[in-house]
């Protein structure tokens, strides 16, 4: 009988170490505190106010979410074990909520007033612009008085198809068009507009057959300017451009050559930068319009099968060489900046010679940089008509024709700034 009670005590005893097993076994895994936040970062408080701050301890699930809670200025800012925050008086004070679990800490800037200050004026800085398509601009809200406790400025626009506004004040202009842009203060709200003008970018376009494109640029620095090379691919000044930079006139000369896979007709677009200088020449160019380009001084599109050259609106332009086209008609009554021109080799009859020399400008009436410091020079050598035509109605313009043996554009940067700064040191010398 005893033999049979031991067992069955030894047994039971078995069974009690098993369960005691699985139990332990059965246990959730203990998950450590990685980290934690406070909500808000930071408050303005009147005296006497509270606010119940909420730590979010991280992970969610982490077993250990005890956390403890400190200021740094109780004579300001006092807080609880429930992260009651008291404002007590004026001043500044830092929250600090700490894990037990690794002591991970977070805090929230307590600013404590005695009352609530309020906006009494709100401004946008500018209050009216002008941007291209694909722009952007940041407003500056001007609020009084700067140590307004709520500053919260929301922003709307009258027209997203036109200008878009984020909740940074940040404008992107997406079409031409106008839209006001408005900001409003949420405390008393206040509200102040800019009007956008949103424009075309001005672009270039050109039609080529050429397997190798080169086209030269000279601009002022650091505009925004791309080529769409018609076949998917494109170019700007900060990826794939060699640029040169002139610190007494602000300009840079950037080069761009694109390979094509196969010879094609591809039409080429040139958007941004106000370019003074465009260097185009051989790249078998069907077609070339430069006619939004208003500050062109200098082209070269010479050695290309261009038959149309419209430069009406480029009314600032010096130098046109347009030699080696198909041009069997160019005007340029509206250049009446112009004083090198050089057209030789075109299809240009002897009336279309005379055409052109009637709307030359006169070097008797001064020209508007040099005055009559400078001789107007003509190249039609090669044209049908060069032979037929009446120069003297150039002559007597004070133009003279000029037969040039050569003429290089592999490095037009150094001759162009040279002519800018001739053209500059001119005019200031008229003027004194």
């Amino acid at each position: 009988m005893k033999s049979f009670f031991l067992y069955i005590t030894a047994a039971a005893a078995l069974l009690t170490t098993a369960c005691n097993r699985q139990h332990e076994e059965e246990e959730d895994p203990v998950i450590p505190v990685t980290g934690v936040t406070l909500n808000p970062s930071s408050v303005s408080l009147l005296v006497g106010a509270t606010l119940v701050l909420e730590a979010a301890v991280e992970p969610a699930d982490a077993t250990n979410q005890t956390v403890t809670w400190s200021t740094s200025d109780a004579q300001v800012a006092t807080v609880n074990t429930a992260g009651v925050v008291t404002a007590v008086a004026p001043g500044t004070a830092t929250i600090t909520a700490t894990t037990d679990d690794g002591k991970f800490t977070t805090t929230c800037a307590v600013t404590v007033t005695e009352e609530m200050i309020h906006v009494y004026s709100l401004d946008l800085i500018p209050t009216a612009a002008s941007l291209l398509v694909g722009e952007t601009l940041t407003l500056n809200a001007m609020i009084l008085p700067v140590e307004a406790a709520n500053q919260t400025v929301t922003w709307s626009t009258s027209d997203a198809s036109v200008a878009t506004v984020n909740t940074e004040g940040e404008v992107t202009a997406v079409a031409p068009g106008t839209a006001t842009i408005t900001a409003t203060i949420v405390d008393g709200e206040f509200t102040a507009t800019c009007a956008v003008t949103v424009d075309d970018a001005p672009y270039i376009t050109m039609i080529s057959q050429a397997s190798k494109v080169l086209i030269n640029v000279i601009m002022p620095f650091s505009e925004d300017f791309a080529i769409d090379w018609g076949n998917g691919e494109k170019s700007n000044i900060y990826d794939d451009s060699y640029p040169q930079n002139s610190n007494s006139l602000d300009l840079s000369w950037y080069s761009f050559e694109h390979i094509y896979s196969n010879i094609s007709e591809q039409h080429i677009t040139i958007t941004g930068g106000n370019i003074e200088y465009l260097g185009c020449s051989k790249n078998q160019l069907k077609t070339l319009n430069v006619s939004q380009y208003t500050a062109l001084k200098w082209l070269d599109c010479a050695d290309n099968q261009i038959k149309n050259l419209d430069v009406s609106n480029n009314t600032e332009i010096f130098v046109l060489l347009c030699e080696d086209n198909e041009l069997t008609s160019l005007d340029v009554n509206n250049n009446i900046m112009l004083y090198q021109l050089y057209c030789a080799r075109n299809q240009l009859s002897a009336c279309a010679l005379n055409d052109l020399f009637n709307t030359l400008p006169y070097v008797t009436a001064p020209h508007p940089i040099l005055g009559n410091e400078i001789v107007l020079t003509m190249y039609i050598s090669g044209n049908p008509g060069a032979s037929d035509c009446d120069f003297s109605i150039a002559e007597g313009k004070g133009w003279m024709q000029v037969y040039p043996k050569t003429r290089s554009i592999d490095n037009p940067y150094e001759l162009y700034l040279e002519i800018i700064n001739q053209l500059i040191s001119m005019k200031s010398n008229k003027k004194k």
